[in-house]
């Protein structure tokens, strides 16, 4: 089975976890970005992050060769912007027709999920979701991170 992590991380909380993911799966990674990526300042990237989400803008994303066609399981992985899955991943879905795979999604956030992984399975809907895992604090926890999602990952076994 070919597997993929497909990610946007703007402060690294979420890269850490698609590698983290890495560590326990053989698979490829593909991280999405942004050609104008917004400023990690505060509160500068809440204020035009939070736009972009009620918006429902899709950035244009930097390109990437990507065939989805020959993955049978993906990773999706977003932080949380304003309880929503972040625009890039939304400029993702548009760009590539995702159905029939197996999905497993994740989100990084510093307070609450929201409605982002329960957004994320309307959008994908047709698909065959397999977990749907969120991280609080990430790089300031990763020890207790990582045991949660090493936790999370056995839930998956047999399942994927």
């Amino acid at each position: 089975m070919d597997k993929i992590v497909v990610y946007y991380s703007l402060e690294g909380n979420t890269r850490f976890i698609a590698e983290c993911i890495g560590e326990h799966f053989e698979l490829d990674f593909q991280e999405l970005k942004p050609v104008k990526e917004l400023s990690k300042v505060e509160p500068i990237k809440h204020i035009w992050g939070g736009k972009q989400v009620m918006m429902r803008e899709s950035p244009q994303l930097k390109e990437y060769d990507l065939d989805l066609h020959k993955y049978d399981l993906i990773f999706l992985g977003t932080p949380v912007w304003s309880f929503n899955f972040s625009p890039p991943i939304r400029s993702f879905l548009k760009e590539n027709s995702i159905s029939g795979k197996i999905i497993v999604l994740f989100c990084t956030h510093m307070g609450m999920p929201g409605k982002t992984l329960r957004n994320l399975e309307k959008e994908l809907a047709g698909n065959n979701i397999k977990g749907a895992f969120d991280y609080k604090n990430v790089l300031k926890n990763k020890e207790k991170v990582k045991k949660k999602l090493q936790n999370d990952i056995s839930k998956l076994e047999g399942k994927i």
